[in-house]
């Protein structure tokens, strides 16, 4: 489809077009869970607006002929292009989009499972004010009169959207006093934190395999749950041969398996270990000029094999420029400094250890900065009865907060969500929430990659994205395809580009971060402590929300 032009609502739907019996919707799906969804949603209709074909096909639809179109998705902190294979109107398979450098044209089985996800028969499918289904102009009026000061909580997933940070940055700046939060069980904010104390600036970190000759990892899941970017995977395969790596983990896991040595450890006897390498390292090289602290840096030998760790020491010597020494989230801000310290010792920082700050991403609206404060904030006001209105955009707060049933009870809670469960049953108001194949948007990566979300279909339900509410927060008038447009125009953002190809590109325009000064806290070790505790993302359902895939 060769322009962007405005139809009527719907598409004429074709003899084709419409799935006759469950064995036709088999053939395109594919999929016997999948026929069990489109049972309750036979009339399949096409989006409002036209999108843009990744390839050259001809407007009309071929029955039997595949369409493909570009559009992306983020699962934590990560976006990923996709390519959608389209049959007569309804998307059937997802893709890597070969043109983004996040996944270049692979996939993960998370993104590959979405589609059961658009499909899911479970899905909430009606809005909903105390149990009662409703229609979404009653649900819009009672949001317009809801307060927007101190007493007003807005909740959601850390968000890649750039209309959604531009948005929540005017509702921010329009009512001073609103609690905004980012709730993401799973996230780099001990990485992320650490950085910043040591650089200044918010960054992540990126690794350079190419120039690598040994590897040590610290429960750092790098190529499964903590895998940064998936097209890191490709670079790891084409320089394996040309370094040895060694894992210290509690558990197996993917990237243990990819290991030529792992060594069976404790989270305490990692934490005493890698102090053991720093201290070692400290005293070769000297390290006044990174830190005055490194003395309250204290390790026991009972916890830790100090054969091995003195032969990891001589490996990282012999190594030095050319190692890479990383961390898991699982660990604590502390061992997060100390990596950094000790990449610094060993002249690895932007060589094999790559730091970069974050891309244009706008945080600034954020009451709290990450998981932890934001609940213990939330909390805290929750306990004072300060928060009398709750909004929350697929955010499950009674998994989050202790004595949830209690502070949560007789405030007045707006909850978007795909899916019933706990926090849905106290919530007041009940919004039936999109899949990202069937709204409008426009994600920036952390390398600063933009990438289009364009609907492959119209909402099977009653359903409102996140970007409605919002919208709807500021009163806005336009609807979300307009104001994207123009918000990308003022941008300088080719909406034309991003609808073709489904990502533009951003070279990387900022140097990487240098490393100025780490201060390392006088902190008492839990010397007789027996037993640790490690709670990972599953492989399967990662943080849950994929609880209901029969596919995962």
């Amino acid at each position: 489809m060769s322009q962007i032009e405005e139809i009527n609502p719907e598409f004429e739907t074709t003899f084709f077009s419409e799935p006759k019996t469950r064995r036709s919707a088999l053939k395109s799906i594919a999929s016997g869970m999948t026929v069990a969804s489109l049972s309750g949603c036979v009339n399949i209709r096409k989006p409002v607006r036209t999108i843009k074909a990744y390839n050259d096909e001809p407007e009309q639809l071929i029955p039997g002929v595949p369409n493909y179109y570009a559009t992306s998705l983020e699962i934590n902190d990560d976006v990923n292009g996709v390519l959608v294979t389209s049959h007569e109107g309804r998307p059937t398979k997802l893709d890597g989009n070969p043109r983004h450098p996040n996944n270049n044209g692979k996939s993960n089985s998370f993104i590959q499972a979405e589609i059961h996800q658009l499909y899911d028969p479970d899905r909430v499918q009606q809005h909903s004010i105390s149990g009662k289904n409703t229609s979404f102009s009653k649900l819009k009026l009672a949001l317009k009169n809801t307060k927007k000061d101190a007493s007003l909580a807005i909740v959601l997933p850390k968000t890649s959207s750039i209309i959604n940070q531009h948005l929540l940055s005017k509702i921010k700046s329009k009512y001073r006093n609103i609690n905004i939060y980012y709730i993401n069980p799973v996230n780099t904010d001990k990485q992320t934190q650490s950085i910043k104390d040591a650089t200044g600036s918010n960054g992540y970190i990126d690794y350079n395999f190419s120039k690598a000759t040994f590897i040590l990892n610290f429960n750092h899941d790098l190529f499964g749950r903590e895998l940064p970017r998936i097209s890191m995977l490709k670079e790891y395969v084409n320089a394996q041969d040309r370094f040895h790596r060694i894992s210290y983990s509690d558990g197996l896991t993917v990237s243990d398996s990819k290991a030529d040595a792992i060594i069976n450890s404790t989270l305490l006897e990692q934490e005493h270990t890698i102090m053991y390498i720093a201290k070692t390292l400290s005293k070769k090289y000297g390290s006044s000029y990174l830190t005055d602290s490194i003395d309250n840096l204290s390790y026991d030998t009972q916890f830790f094999n100090v054969k091995k760790a003195k032969e990891i020491v001589t490996q990282l010597i012999k190594n030095r420029s050319k190692s890479i020494v990383s961390v898991g989230e699982i660990h604590s801000k502390k061992v997060h400094d100390i990596a950094l310290f000790i990449n610094a010792l060993l002249n690895n920082l932007n060589k094999t250890v790559m730091l970069y700050s974050f891309s244009s991403s706008d945080t600034s609206f954020l009451t709290k900065h990450s998981f932890d404060s934001s609940i213990q904030d939330l909390t805290s006001k929750l306990s004072k009865g300060s928060i009398k209105t709750i909004l929350s955009f697929d955010v499950d707060l009674t998994r989050m907060i202790d004595r949830s049933s209690a502070l949560l009870k007789g405030l007045n809670i707006y909850y978007l969500t795909s899916y019933k469960n706990a926090f849905s049953k106290i919530s007041n108001y009940v919004i039936s929430k999109t899949h990202f194949l069937e709204e409008w948007g426009a994600l920036v990566s952390k390398e600063g990659h933009i990438s289009i979300q364009q609907p492959l279909i119209q909402p099977l339900y009653a359903s409102k994205s996140v970007t409605d509410l919002l919208l709807l927060l500021l009163n806005e008038t336009k609807e979300t395809y307009s104001y994207l447009r123009q918000l990308l125009q003022r941008k300088n953002i080719s909406f034309n580009s991003l609808k073709r190809y489904g990502v533009i590109k951003q070279k990387r325009k900022k140097p990487p971060l240098t490393l100025n000064f780490i201060e390392f806290s006088n902190q008492t070790n839990a010397s007789n402590q027996k037993l640790s505790l490690s709670v990972l993302p599953s492989y399967q359902l990662l943080d849950g929300r994929y609880a209901n895939n029969s596919w995962l």
